[in-house]
């Protein structure tokens, strides 16, 4: 399973496995993967970035629209994650909206990071998603095992580019990280979701969290990987 520190990928722990050739072609695969997807209908809507009334109220009365980008940045980020301001704190396995990150101050690396991307876009800076490659980090539990990597924000102010980070203990270079849409940071949104519903031992929940990340994006390999690790949960 990943989970970003975000992405998390889930791998069941089995004894030794040989390769299984399945045989799916044609019209069979085409079956097959219509019925992995299901047919309830989902229309994606950012609502990891929406900020209500209350948020946007607040970051106008912290942020004063005279600023210039690199004064509301350091606002931004003193007001949202400093000790002495709201202290939103890392916690691995909460991946959360905007508005929860807000509320509940706290949040994996990726709501950190939405939380901030919306804020920051709030008051007319320029953030977007980025994810990093980095040295994967492994937990063990309920029988998987749990891959965490990682994602921050990015964008530039006059010209120059800036990169975010919410955990010292990574470091991103212009090098190895790559921008994402987000739609995509939507579908890792949903990974995530369904690989904690996989961790708290709801794998029906986690099915429908992972077919609306593959419908954002058929292409990601760790919510496939996630999702047969549901369908293998539930039978």
């Amino acid at each position: 399973m990943r989970l970003v520190c975000c992405l998390l990928a889930i791998t069941l722990l089995t004894g030794c496995i040989t390769r299984v050739e399945y045989g799916y072609k044609g019209e069979r695969e085409a079956r097959f993967l219509a019925e992995s997807m299901g047919n309830a209908p989902f229309e994606p809507t950012l609502v990891t970035l929406e900020l209500n009334a209350e948020k946007r109220a607040t970051l106008d009365e912290r942020i004063n629209p005279r600023w210039n980008d690199r004064q509301k940045l350091k606002a931004i980020r003193n007001y949202l994650y400093s000790e002495s301001e709201l202290n939103v704190r890392y916690d691995a396995n909460s991946t959360r909206t905007a508005i929860e990150t807000f509320k509940s101050r706290k949040g994996n690396c990726l709501a950190l990071t939405t939380l901030f991307i919306a804020a920051a876009r709030y008051v007319g800076l320029d953030a977007n998603y980025r994810t990093v490659e980095v040295r994967p980090t492994w937990d063990h539990t309920q029988g998987m095992m749990v891959r965490y990597e990682h994602i921050v924000a990015s964008g530039k102010i006059n010209g120059e580019k800036y990169i975010l980070d919410f955990l010292p203990e990574f470091y991103a270079s212009d090098q190895e990280g790559k921008r994402i849409s987000d739609m995509a940071a939507l579908a890792l949104y949903y990974n995530n979701l369904g690989a904690e519903n996989i961790l708290d031992g709801d794998s029906e929940q986690a099915i429908i969290e992972l077919r609306k990340s593959l419908a954002l994006d058929a292409g990601h390999s760790d919510t496939w990987n996630n999702l047969g690790a549901a369908f293998n949960r539930t039978g």
